[in-house]
């Protein structure tokens, strides 16, 4: 695939092989589809004056507009400041005209001192740079294994994450307007946690075992009805994972596979249960900060409506003079009060202030990912993983 080329939906789920849940990585082998790894852009970090780029020794080639090369002050291994400025991209002190740049390298590069794989796009907005690395998403998959997965987890765990965040941005690249967007994820939760090809000491595995990992999924995605399935997946559910609506999300919004299950398994996590106690005044603050007003002084908070597992769908706050009452969704008062999560047990009064007690972290649609550690650690496959959070889905084998 060229570069930039957008993806046929119907191409790709017509060749692919489909096999109940297990079936692909219970050991029976699918033909991949004679179809290539997509590329993916990927934005870093948020637009920002500068960053430090440093170029292998490997050799390396900078585009400009209409494919103007430009070349650097030294061959080999360069370090070099991009920066911003109205005339179009700075190469160090160098004025390039152009407005956008295609950094194109034979080895991994590092921005800021984070080593990446694939091209650096580099454009300017305004006074800001924006920065995206293009990659193929089998190794955008390997940088977000170990960063969306708890320090020490199994093989297994690795391999369950791989293939929901494969298919997680696999979705995005089926968009409408992907194949002209200027990238298809961030690299923050917002999106999936990408660092490149950084894996910390701590995380108990190596980059290398990165790769291997997303090569023994390679091209697997979570399906539904004949499509990729949008895999939300977060931290610690609190016994229960919740279904899109409550936690406002639209992708897959009716999947029968995110209606929302019970975890045996995720009681081992420090956030399983917790408790919090939030001033009325930084309630007010944070409420006012999502532009819902409330006024002073604060008379009760109450869950009104509850979606699946018991996560708080609806909220009402009883506040002011007038005792008006403010109705907020649960992951807007998550939001307000600097909560865990919106899978609230109990709120009480207490002086100048509430007391929550809650559970979980994180939004908590689709695969809890501590009890994906906790099922790894205790011998379960990939596959068990994977049926229990996104149960009724189906494997596919997209290339």
């Amino acid at each position: 695939m060229s570069r930039g080329a957008g993806l046929d939906r119907r191409t790709l789920l017509g060749a692919a092989a489909c096999l109940p849940l297990g079936a692909v990585l219970a050991g029976r082998a699918l033909a991949a589809p004679p179809l290539p790894v997509p590329q993916v852009r990927v934005r870093l970090g948020s637009p920002r004056p500068q960053a430090v780029l440093r170029l292998p020794p490997g050799g390396w080639q900078v585009l400009g507009e209409a494919g103007r090369a430009y070349s650097l002050s030294q061959p080999g291994a360069l370090e070099v400041v991009l920066s911003a400025a109205p005339q179009g991209v700075m190469l160090g002190a160098r004025e390039t005209g152009a407005t956008r740049l295609r950094i194109t390298c034979q080895e991994p590069f590092a921005l800021d001192g984070i080593a990446y794989a694939g091209d650096l796009l580099a454009w300017v907005e305004g006074p800001q740079l924006v920065l995206v690395n293009e990659l193929d998403l089998e190794t955008y998959v390997a940088g977000v294994i170990p960063n969306e997965c708890a320090h020490k987890s199994a093989p297994a765990t690795h391999r369950a994450q791989a293939v929901a965040s494969r298919t997680y941005a696999y979705v995005a690249l089926l968009a409408p307007a992907a194949a002209k967007a200027p990238f298809h994820l961030k690299d923050t939760q917002s999106s999936q946690v990408y660092r490149g090809l950084t894996v910390l000491p701590a995380f108990g595995a190596t980059a290398s075992d990165m790769r291997l990992r997303a090569q023994e999924t390679r091209g697997v995605m979570v399906t539904w009805q004949n499509r990729p399935l949008t895999t939300y997946f977060a931290s610690t559910c609190g016994g229960h994972t919740t279904d899109p609506a409550t936690s406002r999300f639209t992708g897959d919004a009716d999947a029968t596979p995110l209606a929302g299950v019970r975890c045996g398994f995720c009681g081992t996590s420090s956030r399983f249960r917790w408790t919090k106690r939030i001033a009325d005044a930084d309630l007010v603050a944070g409420m006012a900060a999502r532009n819902l007003p409330v006024a002073l002084p604060l008379l009760a908070v109450e869950v009104t409506e509850r979606g699946k597992g018991g996560w708080a769908r609806q909220l009402a706050i009883t506040a002011g003079p007038q005792r008006s009452v403010r109705t907020v969704s649960g992951p807007d008062f998550r939001t307000a009060a600097g909560l865990n999560s919106h899978h609230i047990l109990a709120i009480r009064r207490v002086v100048d202030g509430f007391e929550v007690d809650g559970a979980g972290w994180g939004h908590g649609v689709g695969m809890c990912q501590w009890g994906a550690h906790e099922m790894g650690r205790r011998g379960m496959g990939e596959a068990d993983i994977l049926r229990l959070y996104y149960p009724g889905a189906t494997l596919a084998r997209l290339y």
